[in-house]
């Protein structure tokens, strides 16, 4: 999935630089804790039961709803319950979300491998131009190059 969204490293920019963060993917940092219930006499001994905490790190998610600190049982079982707690999240927009925020004339253009030889870029390249000045943004994938182009005109404004 993160081919088809920003990079963290993007979504920062793009969220300190002022940009919508209601999208349909996001990253989310998180941890998650393990409870282990004994299967045997010891069933709700709570000096038996075994806790795991581990740290997921950051990941992109579909369009999670539990509040950031809240949380929210991801498996239950009648031995094992999972909770997940949600550090942060950030917008993780994908191509077309960024595409939606940019002003018309907004081009798109793909370098093939034969190009990336001669000029030494490859991938995609987002462009606007208005009065002969040109902006643009380029990168490995169509997302962050439509990205960097909105954060080269949101410095221009």
């Amino acid at each position: 999935m993160e081919a088809l969204t920003v990079t963290l490293e993007t979504a920062k920019k793009l969220k300190a630089a002022g940009f919508e963060q209601e999208t349909l993917w996001f990253w989310q940092e998180s941890y998650s804790i393990s409870v282990l219930e004994p299967a045997h006499e010891d069933y709700g001994n709570p000096d038996v039961v075994q806790r795991e905490v581990n740290r997921n790190g950051w990941r992109v998610v579909r369009d999670s709803r539990h509040e950031v600190g809240i949380p929210e049982v991801v498996f239950n079982w009648w031995w094992r319950e999972v909770h997940e707690i949600k550090l942060a999240q950030i917008a993780a927009p994908t191509a077309q979300e960024v595409a939606d925020q940019l002003p018309p004339q907004t081009m798109l253009m793909y370098s093939n491998l034969s190009l990336r030889k001669r000029s030494g870029f490859g991938g995609y390249e987002a462009m606007w131009n208005r009065n002969g000045v040109g902006v643009y943004g380029n990168a490995n994938t169509m997302a962050n190059a439509l990205a960097l182009l909105w954060l080269k005109l949101q410095e221009a404004n």
